[in-house]
């Protein structure tokens, strides 16, 4: 019973690493997340922009703009193109650290109907291997000696 509080075993480690699959996870293929892309429930989006979106708002005020072809200055997202209209690349300087994203996704869905996936440098999302030069970062341990 006391081998779990061993600092040199990773138990987590172990049990992810072993056989042991209830819910037959490595069976499903992985996800592909640009074809295999599915936009969300409307019902799940009214939820999140409820929830999580508007008391942002309240906060904030956010205004957007968007620029004509002239290149006049229009309140709002109305000057963006349509999904129809070919491939948009939107570039946002989040101001506060990110916590706008959610107001600019919800903004570009409600208004245009736009659903966009965010990019990201690999640093902003922590992921191993993007540190020493490209080297790939241990994230887990088994023993520690």
């Amino acid at each position: 019973g006391h081998w779990v509080l061993d600092d040199r075993l990773n138990l987590t480690e172990i049990i992810v690493d072993s056989q042991i699959d209830p819910f037959k996870k490595r069976l499903e293929k992985p996800i592909d997340p640009i074809t295999g892309w599915k936009k969300p429930s409307e019902e799940y989006t009214r939820h999140t922009i409820e929830n999580s979106v508007k008391p942002l708002r309240r906060l904030t005020s956010p205004v957007f703009f968007s620029t004509d072809k002239e290149g006049k200055r229009r309140k709002g997202l109305s000057e963006l193109p349509t999904q129809n209209e070919g491939p948009l690349l939107f570039v946002a300087n989040h101001q506060f650290g990110g916590l706008d994203l959610g107001m600019i996704i919800a903004e570009l869905v409600e208004e245009r109907d736009l659903w966009v996936r965010g990019l990201a440098h690999p640093i902003a999302m922590g992921v191993a291997g993007a540190i020493n030069g490209g080297e790939q970062v241990a994230s887990r341990r088994t023993i520690r000696t």
